[in-house]
This record gives structure tokens, C-alpha cells and sequence, in this order.
């Protein structure tokens, strides 16, 4: 581990610690008295949520016995319904007009008073329904028989008591597919005891909506449940049934039964999601620990980098020297301390290294810059005899005009080839030493073959390493073509692509067999040797030397690449980065 991150985490352990204490201590008293706050919340809401259910029932209770024992001066509800006790009265349409006016002012009474009730009917034992709808969505189903139906069974079973269903469409009972929520009551004479029917109710869902006391929906949930049905009353679709204890520690059950006997209204409470509104000092005080933590790092980061700069700038330029160039540093004069001690030992040690390079080192670089021009200046010697025999044979059988153009070319080559102002010449320059060397070998093999040259003028400008294309042309000619034996083609190509240059030298002359194309291939693969100066092994200085001067100057990436089939020909690709003027 680095001094400055050894500093780093004892200088933050120090801040940190106290910080996470005091935050751990201050956050637990919090958090103590935010769930007293949330329990005092809950019993709140919940109580309040059991009082407005209560309410609810008495009105329907209390519309419900309204409609019971209503009376006028000419009659009352009692006897408009004692003829259709019997079971065998057959009344006529007139008589049940008659009865539905008699009853209709005590409906419309009760629908002004209590707005959530959607129409009110009395099923008697003589099977005519007396109805009223103050919403004309919800008529009842045509010629709709309750016998038989559950409501109905458990509604004379309860003798009295309000019956409540679930909030559902009813679409049996009634044609539309709107939600409702109806109560039902046994009817009967209250001098004889004899049942006169069953009066229905039906009201708005909303009569059971308690969002107007439940500010936080999201968070808390109220079911109203039927114990004697054993179902919801206030159900959502696709809702689980009725939790009867919480799912996990993070939910609070609350219970209460209600005035009707059988009801029971349940609230689920998420602690969760409220411990999170409550939570907002705890939050605050989260929040600053973070903060102080973040300005501690920062501060620890800054304080542990100040002290240990000067080692770890030392350390690093002590890494850094690997190459050619050795430096060292700022003498720390004004400081006696051990940092000043390192900087002041590292300067001698640095200046004493130098000596060594510049009479080792350097020497060595001195010899390889040597041995580099002195492979440049490796000639063909047939060529130069191959030439000046031409110029005999040609001197006497001709006139002096194709002997003044070998000539000409000849002194190209030379002057091009001594030229030392630079080894890095233009790709224009090394292609008009190639075409020196063509006019030349055109004379002597009196144009038995073709030059082509396909590059783009563009590439003109780039700089490549000088003598690297007539070799590989000249290697054509011998070998491939041998001497225009075999084929009567050379082409050189070239393409670019992003920052690379490749230039093809072609012929289509006998190729190589893959015995010595592999030996070549190996031949390319080995490393560039640094040879003693004035000696030379027994290889060929042809495609091996281009390709060890290529990888010496640009690298070991760049170098030559050849491909050849017998009897089809050579293609040997050049790589090198591409170099402005």
C-alpha cells in the first residue's frame, strides 16, 4: 500500500469514527420517538376511519326505518303492503299504481335526504316489486325474482337486521354495470308480526369511500368485511383477501367491529413508506453525516497529499527512468529533513548514471547509426558489372543515343544512393530512382517487359526510408521474371489506411515454392541483429536487409510481408506509418 494512502485512511478513520457515532446515536433517539408518532398516527386515522363507517351505517339504518314505519294522515307504509302478504293476491295494474304513489312522496323524501341512495324496492310475498330509482342507471332487471338468491335467504334469516352486499355491478339484479352497494331489511307488521317483504336499498359505492379521512392512500389501506357472508364489502378487483395478520414487520394491522354485527372493518398500515414521511429530521441528520463524511474525504485527501507529495513525486520520476534519457530533480536545499536527504542522494546518484550512459550507452547508438549507413551503401556489385557490359555491347553495335540514357539513369542511381542529407526521402524520390533503374534494365533486355506503376499523386508528398523499392524490383527481375525467362510484368501498387501506407511491388513471374517461401517468411520473423561494424554474415542483403532497415527505424510493427504461388508470381507488401514532408 502507497504512504499517501496509509495516511489517507488513518487521517479519515480519525474524522469518521466520531461522526458515525454521534449520527448513530442521535438517529436511534429519532427514530425512537418518529415510530411513537406513527402508532399515535395510526390509531388516529383508524379511529376516525371506524367513527365515519358508524356514522354511515346509522343513516342507512336510520333511512331504512324511516321507510318502515312512514305514515300519512290517509295511511300508512303498513297498510299499503298488508294486501300483497298474501301470496295469493292477484293485484291489477291499477291497485299497484295506486300503492306506488302512495309510498312515492316517502322515497322521494328519502333520496333528497340522503343523497347516496340510487332507488329503493320492496319485494312482497305476492311477488309485485314496488320500485323507485332516483338514478335511471340503475332500473331493475325485467321481471327479476329474488327467491332463491342468497341476499334474499340471508336477509329473512337476519329477521330484522340490515343485510349488506359486496360492491359489485349486481348484474343479475340490475341492466347496467355500474358498481353498487345495497341493504336489504325484513319487513313485517309490527302488531301481527306478519312478513309484508323485503326492502332493498341501493346506494352509491362511495357511501363506504373513507378517502377524505385517509390522507396517505398509498400508505395506508381499509377493508370492510362481512363475517357472516365471509367476504369483502369494499373489495378492489384483483385484491388478496383480507390479510389477517401482516405479510411482514413493515405492516400493522388494525381491527374493530362496528355497529352492524357482522361487519368488521380492518385497516392495513404500511410502516414502511410512513416511517419514510416521518423520517424527515432523521433524513436531515443522514444527510449532514454524509456530508461531513464527504468534507472529512476531501480534506483527508488534500492533508495526506500535501505531506507526502515530495515522496511520491520522487518515487515516480524514480520509475520513470527507463529510457535513453536519465534526469533528475530540484535540489531541496532548504530542507534538512530526510525528504531533503532523498532529493539531494537521488541528484548524485543520477549525475554519476549519466557519466555511465554517455560512455557506454551512447556509444552503442553511435555504432548502430553507423552500421544503418552502411547497409544503405550495399550495392549490387553484378549490377554495377552487368551494366558496364551492356555499355560495351551497346557502344559497338549502336550509336551513342540508348548508351547516353543508360548512362544518365546510371549517374541517378549513384548520386541518389550516396545522397546522405537525410535517410528519409519522398515516395516521388524513391519511385524516380526505380525508374532510373527500369530505363536501364529496358535497354539492356531491349523492353522484353512492362513497368506499371499505379499510385495516387497524392501519395507523392509522404516520406518513406530511402533504397527500400529498387531492390524489391530488382529481385523481380532476377529471380521472379528471371531475366523475363518466366514473365514480363512488374507492377508497384499502393494503398493507405487511417495512418498506415502499404506499397505492393507485383510480377508475375515463377513464384516461390513453399519450402523457401516458409524459410523466407522465418527469415523476415527474426529479430534485427546489431552486427560488428565492417563485417557482413552470408545472407542476402535484398528483402532481409529492407525489411530489418524498416523495423530498426519505425518500429517492429512495420516491416515487409510476402505472398507467392509457383508458376503465378511474387507480391511483396511494404508497411510504414504514413509521414508528411
Amino acid at each position: 500500500m502507497k504512504l499517501q494512502q496509509k495516511f489517507f485512511i488513518i487521517f479519515f478513520l480519525i474524522a469518521a469514527i466520531p461522526i458515525l457515532l454521534i449520527t448513530a446515536v442521535a438517529y436511534h433517539r429519532y427514530s425512537t420517538t418518529a415510530y411513537d408518532q406513527m402508532d399515535e398516527y395510526s390509531h388516529n386515522v383508524f379511529g376516525k376511519a371506524v367513527q365515519q363507517t358508524n356514522n354511515t351505517l346509522d343513516q342507512v339504518n336510520k333511512a331504512a326505518n324511516m321507510f318502515t314505519f312512514y305514515s300519512n294522515e290517509a295511511n300508512s307504509l303498513i297498510q299499503n303492503l298488508k294486501p300483497y302478504a298474501d301470496p295469493e293476491f292477484n293485484a291489477s295494474h291499477l291497485e299497484i299504481y295506486q300503492t306506488k304513489q302512495n309510498i312515492k312522496y316517502m322515497c322521494l323524501n328519502l333520496t333528497n335526504s340522503y343523497d347516496f341512495i340510487y332507488g329503493l324496492y320492496v319485494f312482497t310475498p305476492s311477488g309485485v316489486t314496488l320500485d323507485y330509482e332516483d338514478n335511471p342507471h340503475f332500473k331493475l332487471a325485467p321481471d327479476y325474482n329474488p327467491h332463491g338468491e342468497i341476499w334474499y335467504e340471508d336477509t329473512m334469516s337476519l329477521q330484522g337486521n340490515l343485510y349488506v352486499s359486496d360492491v359489485s355491478t349486481h348484474n343479475a339484479m340490475f341492466s347496467n354495470s355500474q358498481d353498487s352497494v345495497f341493504f336489504a331489511k325484513y319487513l313485517y307488521d309490527v302488531y301481527s308480526h306478519k312478513y309484508l317483504g323485503i326492502l332493498l336499498i341501493n346506494c352509491s359505492p362511495k357511501i363506504f369511500d373513507l378517502n377524505n379521512i385517509n390522507t396517505m392512500p398509498e400508505m395506508v389501506e381499509f377493508y370492510l368485511y362481512n363475517k357472516h357472508a365471509e367476504e369483502m364489502v369494499n373489495h378492489i378487483d384483483d385484491r388478496p383477501t383480507l390479510p389477517q395478520s401482516p405479510v411482514s414487520s413493515k405492516l400493522e394491522t388494525f381491527s374493530s367491529p362496528l355497529n352492524h354485527p357482522d361487519l368488521e372493518l380492518t385497516a392495513v398500515i404500511n410502516y414502511e413508506k410512513l416511517y419514510q414521511t416521518f423520517n424527515l429530521t432523521g433524513t436531515i441528520l443522514v444527510t449532514l453525516a454524509i456530508s461531513s463524511l464527504l468534507a472529512a474525504l476531501i480534506l483527508t485527501y488534500f492533508l495526506s497529499r500535501y505531506l507526502t507529495r515530495p515522496i511520491v513525486r520522487l518515487s515516480h520520476i524514480m520509475s520513470m527512468q527507463g529510457d535513453d534519457n536519465f534526469s533528475g530533480v530540484e535540489a531541496f536545499h532548504s530542507r534538512k529533513d530526510e525528504i531533503g536527504v532523498l532529493y539531494n542522494e537521488y541528484n548524485q546518484m543520477m549525475e554519476k548514471l549519466r557519466n555511465y550512459i554517455k560512455t557506454d550507452y551512447q556509444n552503442k547508438l553511435i555504432a548502430m547509426d553507423a552500421q544503418m549507413k552502411s547497409l544503405e551503401a550495399r550495392i549490387n556489385s553484378h549490377f554495377l558489372f552487368n551494366t558496364l557490359a551492356s555499355f560495351n555491347s551497346i557502344a559497338e553495335i549502336e550509336g551513342s543515343e540508348r548508351l547516353s540514357e543508360m548512362s544518365i539513369a546510371l549517374g541517378n542511381m549513384f548520386r541518389y544512393t550516396i545522397k546522405t542529407k537525410s535517410e528519409l526521402v519522398t515516395l516521388e524520390e524513391e519511385l524516380s530512382h526505380v525508374q532510373d533503374y527500369i530505363t536501364i534494365q529496358s535497354i539492356r533486355f531491349d523492353n522484353a517487359f512492362s513497368y506499371i506503376l499505379n499510385i495516387p499523386k497524392s501519395m507523392y508528398s509522404f516520406t518513406v526510408l530511402k533504397l527500400i523499392l529498387q531492390p524489391l524490383v530488382e529481385n523481380s527481375i532476377i529471380h521472379g521474371l528471371s531475366n523475363f525467362q518466366t514473365g514480363s510484368r512488374i507492377e508497384i501498387s499502393s494503398t493507405s489506411q487511417g495512418s498506415l501506407l502499404y506499397i505492393t511491388v507485383t510480377d508475375d513471374g515463377q513464384g516461390i515454392d513453399d519450402e523457401q517461401l516458409i524459410k523466407l517468411q522465418e527469415s523476415l520473423n527474426e529479430e534485427a541483429e546489431f552486427i560488428e561494424l565492417g563485417h557482413r554474415n552470408n545472407r542476402s542483403i535484398g528483402i532481409k536487409n529492407i525489411h530489418s532497415r524498416i523495423k530498426l527505424y519505425y518500429g517492429e510493427q512495420y516491416g515487409l510481408s510476402i505472398s507467392s504461388s509457383k508458376y503465378k508470381g511474387t507480391s511483396i507488401v511494404i508497411k510504414l506509418p504514413i509521414l508528411g514532408e
